[in-house]
């Protein structure tokens, strides 16, 4: 795909400056969207075009979009405040791109939207999600990022686009500090916690199977207008994560549970529902990537233990854990 323009919004965090990083090396000429302040270390050294704006200023979305071929949106706002926080950006920012592009590329090979597995919610149940499920997101980035789907869906018929949902993503750079990174850490101390009585299944993916999987889908026209899932087809849970982070480690870590009722009193008392819903049923972020299989061919190559080996090698090099 060399001669090609392709545009990132999210383009310094942890999946974008990854899918960076590949579409440099397969020949693309690449531009990053970055805010004003953002820290730029993800891609330094990278032969990338970095050009200044913000998804609530359309008019600072003209430059990085104009003439592209492909247009890669991951820029979204994971905390906030306010459900309005949420929404501006993810959803509002969302539309504000999609109409830049209708004006500034009208050429656009592929529109490609990552949303999220949040954007669905979790799964009461460790059987596998529906070809379609339903949206039930359980928090305000969920319901922002399911609302920035439809937004986009709106659009299929004027430009060609394909939703991308990553399950959670793991590997060197992740700093997130809710998912692998917090466990990770947990057992480099030497215990880990783990909620409730009862096993949380998730779906977990390597950085580099989602970033190939996002390139193979904006590349190939069968995805048009399609939703597809990002995950590892085998399901893993956190205590799982956390008994390869030790093995990796070489170093023991005790398990430690949380009872149900602990957890419900500390939500109760900061008048806030606990993350993952009522402690009561356990949920499990899991979903599937068959129909991705299928249509497009992508499947997640790399086994859990490499990538754990490999991220917990590259946090220690980093001294992130």
């Amino acid at each position: 795909m060399s001669d090609m323009n392709a545009a990132i919004t999210g383009g310094t965090g942890f999946i974008g400056s990854h899918l960076a990083e590949r579409l440099v090396s397969s020949g693309y000429r690449v531009r990053c969207l970055v805010r004003k302040g953002s820290d730029l270390h993800n891609i330094s050294g990278l032969d990338v075009e970095v050009f200044y704006g913000d998804m609530r200023d359309v008019d600072s979305l003209k430059p990085v979009v104009e003439g592209a071929d492909y247009v890669f949106h991951l820029a979204a706002l994971t905390l906030g405040n306010t459900r309005e926080d949420f929404f501006r950006v993810n959803v509002t920012g969302t539309e504000n791109l999609l109409n830049a592009c209708i004006i500034h590329a009208p050429h656009l090979k592929k529109f490609v939207h990552v949303s999220s597995i949040s954007a669905v919610g979790p799964r009461s149940g460790i059987e596998t999600l529906s070809k379609d499920p339903p949206c039930r997101p359980i928090d305000y980035y969920g319901e922002s990022k399911s609302a920035g789907e439809k937004i986009a869906l709106e659009y299929r018929n004027r430009i060609p686009l394909t939703i991308i949902r990553p399950s959670t993503v793991y590997g060197p750079r992740d700093n997130n500090p809710f998912t692998v990174l917090r466990y990770m850490k947990m057992v480099r101390r030497g215990f880990y916690l783990l909620r409730g009585s009862e096993k949380q299944y998730i779906s977990a993916i390597f950085v580099s199977d989602v970033v190939d999987g996002i390139v193979i889908a904006a590349e190939n026209d069968i995805s048009r207008g399609q939703k597809y899932f990002l995950c590892n087809e085998k399901i893993t849970s956190y205590d799982e994560i956390c008994k390869l982070t030790s093995e990796a480690l070489q170093r023991k870590a005790i398990k430690i549970r949380v009872p149900d009722f602990v957890l419900n009193a500390r939500a109760f008392l900061k008048r806030k529902r606990p993350e993952g819903g009522p402690l009561s049923h356990t949920r499990h972020w899991i979903c599937s990537s068959a129909k991705a299989k299928r249509d497009l061919g992508i499947e997640a190559r790399t086994p859990l233990p490499d990538g754990i080996k490999k991220t917990v090698l590259w946090y220690l090099k980093h001294g992130w854990i």
